[in-house]
């Protein structure tokens, strides 16, 4: 039983930070001023996933039938259009860094099918692929920040901080951005999980997710500073395209984008899947079409 227990939390423990991941780690950094911002942002986000799974879970339990309705409408509403998003983001990044216009339709035809098979199964297959793509995107990016040392120039990391003059708007834009979508993830587990889930799950899920996106922020930062990498539009993947080993390996960027696709399937699939089961809570019993019939939204 213990060991089923240590299981079932590192699957949310998975779940929740390659979810995290999947929120910033293309576009981060934002501001050129200083990364001060980011790393209160991230603090106060891991003290807060400390107490947010109760409020959550009591929310998606609500015994109201108008009250459960409403959360209900709430979570379906804006999962959907967080998947979207995420779906539009993806394939924004895929189109400007590998293929043509032309190809739009076709790579977003291929991106819903996959969330389509992943969000359509059982919810254990989720939790599993989560934990498989949590071993992939940690040995990724940790792998590019070591390959990438070379290439590191730590003055730009001296001049990256300034806690002398900290922008409210900013942190609360990178609280935003890397830490707020993560409430579907939690959401996602609040639906049919017991009151009593580990209580160190979602802020572990949370803190391992924020580190990864710190890792990838400081790679690009101490390569080409933060004004030049809050100036790209996507610094990450510009800082790995840099990278080589030797004369054998001269493009090691296809890892990042293989995480970056892993990321955000789990990201999208997780969505879908956390609106068909609103839906299907709320009376509509053909959950796999429900899955099928959201992820066609992904095409839009």
């Amino acid at each position: 039983m213990e060991n089923k227990s240590r299981l079932s939390a590192f699957h949310f423990i998975a779940l929740v930070s390659v979810f995290t991941v999947a929120n910033s780690v293309i576009e981060m950094p934002l501001y050129r001023e200083s990364l001060s911002e980011l790393f209160i942002a991230a603090a106060g986000g891991i003290i807060i996933s400390f107490f947010i799974y109760k409020p959550l879970k009591t929310a998606m339990s609500a015994n109201s039938g108008i009250l459960k309705g409403a959360v209900f409408a709430v979570v379906f509403i804006f999962s959907l259009i967080a998947a979207v998003a995420a779906s539009r983001e993806y394939t924004a990044f895929i189109y400007e860094n590998l293929l043509t216009k032309e190809s739009a339709f076709l790579i977003k035809l291929i991106f819903a099918l996959c969330t389509a098979c992943i969000a359509a199964g059982d919810k254990k297959a989720i939790y599993k692929f989560s934990s498989i793509s949590f071993f992939f995107v940690t040995a990724i990016f940790a792998v590019m920040f070591l390959i990438s040392v070379k290439n590191f120039d730590l003055r730009n990391l001296k001049t990256a901080f300034d806690f002398s003059h900290i922008s409210v708007k900013h942190t609360f834009a990178y609280g935003y951005k890397l830490l707020v979508p993560s409430v579907f993830a939690v959401l996602f587990i609040a639906l049919d999980m017991p009151h009593n889930l580990p209580k160190f799950a979602v802020p572990a899920g949370v803190s391992w997710g924020v580190i990864i996106c710190i890792i990838t922020v400081l790679d690009s930062v101490l390569s080409f500073s933060l004004p030049l990498s809050a100036r790209l539009e996507y610094p990450y993947i510009d800082d790995i395209s840099t990278v080589t080993i030797g004369n054998l390996f001269t493009r090691m960027d296809g890892f990042a984008y293989f995480a970056f696709f892993v990321c955000y399937l789990l990201k999208c699939a997780v969505l879908i899947r956390l609106s068909a089961d609103t839906l299907c809570l709320a009376g509509i019993k053909k959950k796999r079409y429900a899955v099928i019939l959201l992820s066609a939204v992904l095409l839009l």
